[in-house]
C-alpha cells in the first residue's frame, strides 16, 4: 500500500506499481462524494447529498486517473522499460 508520504515517481521508477488493495483503495475513493470548499478554506461536508456519486462521475475520475498513472510510468521508465513492466502499465 502506498503510503501519503511515499513518492509515487520513485516506486514507479522501480517498477514498483499498485497492488490489488490500492487500485481497490483508489476505486473507493473515487466513489464517494468529495466535500466543497467555502469562504476561507474551510472544507465543509455537502448537505443534503447521497454519499456516493453517480457511476458515470466514478468512471470519469477512474479513467482521468488511469491515464496520468500511464503518462506518469511511462514518462518516468521511458528508456528502462522492460516487456513486463509494460505489460504491468497497460
Amino acid at each position: 500500500m502506498i503510503e501519503r508520504d511515499e513518492n509515487i515517481e520513485d516506486r514507479f521508477s522501480k517498477s514498483h506499481f499498485f497492488s490489488e488493495s490500492e487500485l481497490d483503495a483508489i476505486r473507493d475513493f473515487c466513489q464517494k462524494r468529495q466535500e466543497t470548499e467555502a469562504k476561507g478554506g474551510v472544507l465543509l461536508p455537502e448537505n443534503n447529498q447521497k454519499e456516493m456519486v453517480g457511476k458515470s462521475t466514478e468512471y470519469t475520475r477512474l479513467t482521468v486517473i488511469a491515464e496520468y498513472v500511464q503518462w506518469l510510468a511511462q514518462m518516468l521508465l521511458m528508456n528502462n522499460i522492460d516487456k513486463q513492466s509494460r505489460v504491468e502499465i497497460q
